[in-house]
Parts: structure tokens; sequence; C-alpha cells
């Protein structure tokens, strides 16, 4: 993944090249490859294709691809899928395949999918997890949430649309608000400081998100006016234990 910053420390456009060269001894009857990748939302994108007939050799051409932070949501965890399909000479059959690869008659498909890795809407030096040999200046996460917790565009959208309000009030009827005037960059700030503070643990919640509640340095936001109205540091915040992406955060 190639990362294009604008506005320095924010994720603006993830680009892909695509490419790859396929050989096969001895020369088969048609070679077809397939390269794609699939963004965080679940839409898959080619970046590269080829075919050839009669040949032992295919060089794929590149198509690339580039998600535009403004257009699509980038962020996230991107997958990287590989094809390719061998048709043997006529008379001939597969009869025996590699770990990844199915056969059927004169048709041989191989695929793979990997995690290519997971795009930052802030572009600073990201958190490093916990592991067996890695136990300092790591994040404690539970064994099985497969991303590190990061914000999205649409993480932010839900929480300036839900808990903030922007006008100056300190607080809403129904539901706890950040102070007027936290900007994306300070929400990222709160939510760093939640993922490195150890007094508080990760508890998977009734909607099977992981959740965390943690005090942070200052006053964040106010409770609602339901639960008093009063200042508070305390948030909480809840996350996809399979994309890592941030679902809501808010004061408590």
């Amino acid at each position: 993944m190639a990362y294009t910053a604008e506005t320095p420390g924010y994720l603006t456009a993830v680009n892909w090249v695509g490419g790859a060269t396929v050989e096969c001894t001895p020369a088969m009857l048609e070679i077809e490859y397939s390269q794609w990748v699939t963004d965080p939302e679940g839409v898959s994108h080619w970046i590269a294709t080829g075919d050839c007939v009669e040949c032992s050799s295919l060089a794929a051409v590149d198509a690339g691809y580039s998600c535009v932070q403004d257009v699509s949501d980038c962020s996230g965890v991107w997958l990287l899928t590989k094809e390719s399909t061998y048709l043997a000479p006529p008379g001939t059959t597969w009869t025996s395949a590699t770990s990844g690869c199915t056969i059927s008659g004169q048709t041989a498909v191989c695929e793979k999918t990997v995690t290519a890795g997971t795009a930052y809407l802030f572009n600073g030096s990201q958190p490093t997890r916990c592991t067996d040999t890695v136990t300092s200046g790591c994040v404690k996460l539970p064994s099985d949430m497969q991303a590190m917790p990061h914000l999205t565009q649409k993480s932010i959208d839900d929480i300036y649309d839900i808990h903030y309000t922007g006008d100056g009030t300190t607080a809403a009827a129904d539901k706890s608000t950040f102070l007027t005037g936290t900007t994306e960059s300070k929400l990222q700030k709160i939510l760093q400081y939640g993922l490195d503070d150890n007094t508080s643990s990760w508890v998977l919640n009734d909607d099977g998100y992981y959740q965390k509640q943690f005090t942070y340095t200052d006053y964040v936001g106010s409770t609602s006016q339901l639960n008093g109205s009063y200042l508070t540091q305390n948030v909480l915040v809840s996350v996809s234990k399979i994309s890592g992406d941030v679902i809501t955060m808010f004061p408590q």
C-alpha cells in the first residue's frame, strides 16, 4: 500500500500497483491471471490482469487502483487476492494440485487471499501490539482482536453526529457530548491515550464488540442532561474485533 498525504498526519489516498509473472512448464493451452484488492468496505477492485494462449509465461498488466479518502473510506483493513487459471494442453488432465489450487479435468485454478495491511486515517507512527516477545511500549489487546483499534472517517462522522453539538451547548438532553472544539486530531489523541492505558481492560459487550473505559488526562466532555450535565474525564470506546474500526467513542 502507498499512502499519499496532502495534510500532514491525515490519510488522503491509498494507491495500489499490481503485477505478476506467472510461469508454467510445460506450456499451457491458456493461462489467465487476476489480482485484486478488497477495500475496508468489502468492495473489490482489479489491480492486474493477464491472459495468454499456448504459452508457458505470462506477465500480468498493471491496472492500478487509487482509493481517495474524501470519496471512499480508505482507512481500515485491506485484503489482497491473486488467482491464476491453467488450461492444460488438449488430451491431458490435471491429476494433482498444490495447496490453494483446485483441479477439474484440463483446468486448474489457484487462488490465495492475504491481509495486505491496515490503512490508518492518521499517518503517524502506529502503535505496536504486545506479544510474548514485545512487552513494553506496546498496546495490550485481547488475543482474538484481529486489528489495532483505529478511527475511520465513518467513526469520526458518527461521533460528531451523535456525541457532539458544536454550538457551545454544555450538554445534550439524552446523549453525552464531547467539548465544543474537539477536533479530529483531539479524538485521535483521546483514543491513543485509551490504547496506552493499562489500568483498564477490554471487555466483550453484548453486541460482540470490545469496549474499554478509561479516564483521560483532562475534561473531554459533558454527561447528558439526564445524567447531571457534569464535565467528565471518563471515556468509553467500542471497537470491532475483526476490523479494528472504532464503532463509537463518547464521554461518560
